[in-house]
């Protein structure tokens, strides 16, 4: 299906289905920013982050104390 919607989501054109046909409509261009416009990739980044250093502080530590067969050197 082919169809033209507005701002609200309401149709205001569409093709019939299965006919090759030409669908035209006029476009009002829109004002300001979307927020990837304006912050980019940014949130992404610090949330990746954040992840990581939570993963990286749950892992454990290796025990410096125990040998190559889980005995104490």
């Amino acid at each position: 299906m082919t169809a033209v919607m507005d701002a609200r989501g309401r149709v205001i054109g569409q093709a019939p289905q299965f006919k090759a046909v030409s669908l035209e409509s006029r476009l009002v261009p829109r004002a300001g920013l979307t927020p990837y416009m304006r912050w980019r990739d940014g949130p992404l980044l610090i949330t990746v982050t954040l992840l990581l250093l939570g993963l990286a502080a749950r892992r454990p530590a290796f025990a410096s104390t125990v040998g190559p067969r889980g005995r104490s050197e």
